[in-house]
């Protein structure tokens, strides 16, 4: 799939995602395509960590109430949403692995951290 055919997936899964400033933002983590969605551009940054089985999409909601406060990145976990579904790499430490990739390529210096259920586990 290339990247106009998943701004576009987006689009259609998020209807109105543009409207409150979402974007999309890719990082690459040992071969896996990552992508997060990011909302807002204030002084805190939150880093949404869903539960395993929740594409960033789902927290699209939650976003929309923060943006005039944080920029908010919402990640799709490995596997789910638009990042890339390996064979192998499902251990609580290759989430945390990703996650930190994620903040370091964001240069997100101490985030607020927002994490449900299995992605609570998943911060660095």
């Amino acid at each position: 799939m290339n990247n106009e055919s998943r701004a576009q997936l987006i689009d259609r899964l998020v209807p109105g995602l543009a409207a409150f400033g979402g974007t999309s933002a890719w990082v690459e983590n040992n071969g896996v395509r990552l992508h997060s969605l990011i909302f807002g551009n204030g002084p805190i940054d939150i880093v949404v960590l869903p539960g395993i089985t929740r594409p960033a999409p789902t927290w699209a909601f939650v976003a929309k109430w923060l943006i005039d406060l944080a920029r908010v990145v919402v990640r799709d976990v490995r596997g789910r949403g638009l990042s890339d579904t390996p064979p192998s790499g499902y251990q609580l430490a290759d989430y945390v692995e990703d996650t930190r990739v994620l903040c370091d390529s964001l240069a997100l210096d101490r985030p607020v951290i927002l994490g449900h259920s299995m992605g609570r586990g998943s911060a660095p």
